[in-house]
């Protein structure tokens, strides 16, 4: 069944290749001019393609120019294709190492709407011979590969065409055995400030003392960059074990650090190991820890619950994403909350082991069936008909963990989540774990439900073994 499966996948995707050149070589493809967030844009693009950067072992890293203006006029579907295209081709052709996403300024260009993104690579590399015939239609650089890495030989050919129709160029530059850049340009309107919407602002970072922990140098750089920005005083170190001894002297010469960003995976040893051992030092109490993870779906993300962690970030990170993190994190009480402490919190008077969930669907249908697949478990379950009754019980009583459906009457899912987030930010709380459930699994909504502030995406209908391991992902039960 997978087999057929695949292959009609892959028919689709040459048919809805085709449909798009015979478009754009037609002209009946005209590019739309509307506003847009470039920062959104390109964060969708790399949440969808770090699963499988993820699977394959790979690091997806987005870096961007502080000159660069996010509030744009053009074509988001397109450009988001062109993206999506040059990222999976990297992904694709690179079995170890990392992917890069840049966007800056156009050097070449004094007009502020025009950019050059490029996406680089440490694959296999393209011999400097083929470099100009792999934008043709239906050419990969060797039969051979085609076999072994498929593809429909469309994708470059599109993406070429519509750079063109954005007022731009595409180009590659590859060394063998080395890795590949595909750079392009595009020209775009910038809306007017009035428009701009700023929900977060990096004032309060002014100064803040921050060390970032990361083995990876391009990591590094980007977060440096983005904290500087903001005029962050930043030290970093590629090591675990560098990490203790930097915050005890700065601790003990009076001047300690308030914030760290720590990688989850290192080669010494990890980011938990790193969090485990500033918590039990007494003198680092009042540090504020983020994690930074390359799946939201792992195991890892409960362990950030678990040592009462100020939060985490899913890589690859973005301005944005990082922006809100930090101010979230500052927010809450300062320090580590020992595993103990804020296990006692959520319980409340439940017995010992029980587990309490918060179940809140309009569905009547829906509670008896994820009720049904709890039964077996030590868990006790709260209802809730819709989102204002839901922050209601939650206000009243910790629980452990919710599960909300996203698309309710009186209030919806989203709305609910982030009253529940912001009540947790003024109380100075740790962080419930939510999973969202909608009957939507389009990236648009997984997003929707990431940005209102839930920790899991399930789409209806549920499976009692996906339910059953996200539960246990996030509460370690």
């Amino acid at each position: 069944m997978r087999i057929f499966r695949r292959a009609g996948n892959t028919l689709l995707a040459l048919l809805n290749d085709i449909l798009d050149l015979s478009k754009v070589e037609a002209g009946h493809l005209e590019l739309e001019a509307i506003d847009f967030d470039l920062n959104d844009l390109v964060a969708k693009a790399a949440e969808i393609m770090s699963s499988r950067a993820n699977a394959q072992g790979l690091e997806l890293i987005c870096h961007s120019s502080p000159d660069v203006p996010w509030h744009l006029m053009g074509d988001p579907k397109r450009l988001h294709q062109i993206l999506v295209n040059l990222i999976g081709n990297a992904i694709k052709f690179t079995e170890r190492g990392e992917v890069v996403l840049r966007v800056e300024r156009d050097p070449d260009s004094k007009e502020p709407g025009v950019l050059r993104f490029s996406v680089a690579d440490t694959g296999i590399g393209i011999p400097t011979d083929k470099l100009e015939r792999i934008f043709e239609r239906f050419t990969q650089v060797h039969p051979s590969l085609t076999r072994k890495y498929g593809g429909t030989g469309l994708g470059l050919a599109i993406s070429k065409q519509l750079v063109a129709l954005m007022g731009g160029r595409i180009w590659a530059e590859s060394t063998m055995g080395k890795g590949t850049t595909f750079y392009f340009t595009a020209r775009f309107g910038v809306q007017s400030e009035a428009k701009w919407h700023r929900p977060l602002s990096p004032e309060d970072l002014r100064g803040l003392k921050t060390l970032v922990v990361d083995d990876k140098a391009a990591n590094r750089l980007i977060l440096r960059e983005m904290l500087t920005d903001w005029d962050a005083m930043v030290t970093e170190v590629e090591r675990g074990q560098e990490a203790l001894p930097k915050l005890e002297q700065a601790q003990e010469a009076g001047k300690p650090y308030q914030l760290v960003l720590l990688d989850c995976l290192m080669p010494d040893i990890d980011g938990f190991e790193v969090a485990g051992r500033i918590k039990r030092n007494p003198s680092l109490a009042g540090l504020t820890v983020l994690m930074l993870t390359s799946d939201r779906w792992a195991d890892d993300i409960a362990r950030t619950y678990e040592l009462g962690l100020g939060g985490y970030l899913v890589k690859p990170i973005t301005r944005p994403d990082l922006l809100h993190a930090i101010t979230i994190a500052l927010g809450r009480s300062k320090g580590l909350t020992p595993a103990a402490s804020l296990a006692a919190a959520r319980s409340g008077p439940a017995a010992p082991g029980i587990l309490k969930i918060l179940l809140v669907d309009d569905s009547t249908d829906n509670r008896v069936l994820i009720q049904s697949y709890l039964k077996a478990t030590p868990c006790r379950i709260d209802l809730a008909e819709n989102g204002a009754i839901s922050v209601e019980k939650f206000k009243a009583q910790r629980y452990d963990l919710v599960i909300t459906d996203m698309y309710m009457p009186v209030m919806d899912g989203h709305a609910a989540t982030r009253a529940m987030r912001q009540w947790e930010k003024e109380k100075g709380i740790p962080a419930t774990p939510i999973i969202a459930l909608t009957a939507l699994p389009q990236p648009d909504a997984v997003a929707k439900s990431r940005e209102a502030g839930c920790n899991a995406h399930l789409t209806k209908p549920i499976k009692k073994a996906d339910l059953l391991k996200t539960i246990e992902a996030y509460t370690q039960r």
